[in-house]
C-alpha cells in the first residue's frame, strides 16, 4: 500500500469517528422537567436559598414529582 492510500485511509477513520462521537449528544441527554426540579431543590437547599426553594418546590409538585422524591431530594447526604 502507498503513503498516499495509506493517509487517506487514515484520515477517513479519522473523520468517521468525528462523526460517530458528534452525533453522541442527542436528546434524551437533556434533563426533563422532574430531574430539573430535583436539581435545582437540591441545589437550592444547599445554598439555603429558602425563599427560591419554596417557589421550586411548588413548581416541582407541578411537574409531577412525589413528595417522597422531593423529601428524598431535601435529606439527602452523601
Amino acid at each position: 500500500m502507498n503513503t498516499s492510500k495509506f493517509l487517506k485511509w487514515i484520515i477517513l477513520f479519522i473523520l468517521t469517528l468525528n462523526i460517530n462521537t458528534m452525533n453522541a449528544q442527542n436528546k434524551s441527554d437533556t434533563l426533563n422537567a422532574q430531574e430539573q426540579g430535583l436539581v435545582a431543590i437540591s441545589a437550592l437547599t444547599a445554598t439555603g436559598d429558602l425563599e427560591k426553594l419554596n417557589t421550586e418546590l411548588h413548581a416541582a409538585l407541578d411537574a409531577g414529582l412525589s413528595i417522597n422524591e422531593i423529601k428524598e431530594a431535601l435529606t439527602y447526604k452523601t
